[in-house]
């Protein structure tokens, strides 16, 4: 498989039982630039937190928008849907982009909109949570609060729940990114599933752990 390109499940007591969450994403949910993302990526500690099966999707890169950076076979996040789990999920995670920060707002809102109505279409009910861009220390606030504002104006045409972690300052701290200022640090990564475990639990998706139902891990 392509570096920077993982599909596979984060997840559970073993492995025939069923995905309970979904994520898609970028390179925050890859893992860039940590020396252990098998198990340090954010979606991988939250499966861990909660001992849920969580399948990963996740292509450095890429967005709602923005196509691939040099990787053949790389996709944006609706092209992306087909490979989403078919079964009973219960939540399905979005996450980011600020790879779209060079398409105009009203672009951004179109094709997030186009991405949430097609998950809507064809699972009504599920959970469906737009996790906007964070505060990335290497990118411009203009460039991260435009996209942040073009989500959220899809999330609410698409009825989908939108978490802004500019708003909420998640990552606020300087040891939350790496060396690169761009990625979050397994210290980030860390907070990021803490965060989206609080989310889970608000919308009723508590932690399955203490229950009988074993550790769980994460897939891609």
């Amino acid at each position: 498989m392509a570096s920077g390109c993982t599909s596979r499940p984060a997840g559970s007591t073993t492995d025939t039982a069923p995905t309970e969450i979904a994520v898609i994403g970028d390179s925050f949910a890859t893992g860039f630039g940590l020396t252990d993302p098998r198990s340090r990526s954010f979606p991988r500690v939250l499966a861990s937190d909660i001992c849920r099966r969580i399948v990963v999707n996740a292509q450095d890169g890429t967005g709602y928008v923005n196509p691939p950076h040099g990787h053949r076979g790389f996709q944006t996040y609706r092209a992306r849907l087909p490979e989403v789990p078919k079964g009973p999920l219960r939540a399905l995670i979005l996450q980011g982009s600020d790879n779209d920060g060079t398409y105009p707002p009203a672009e951004i809102t179109d094709r997030a909109e186009q991405t949430f109505d097609a998950l809507t279409d064809s699972a009504p009910g599920r959970l469906i949570v737009a996790v906007g861009p964070t505060r990335v220390p290497d990118k411009e606030l203009a460039q991260l609060t435009m996209i942040r504002d073009a989500l959220r104006t899809a999330a609410a045409h698409s009825h989908v729940v939108f978490v802004d972690p500019i708003a909420e300052n998640w990552l606020a701290s300087p040891d939350s990114y790496g060396t690169d200022r761009e990625h979050p640090s397994a210290a980030g990564h860390t907070e990021l599933a803490m965060h989206l475990r609080a989310v889970l639990a608000a919308h009723g998706i508590d932690s399955r752990c203490g229950t009988g139902s074993g550790s769980t891990r994460a897939s891609r």
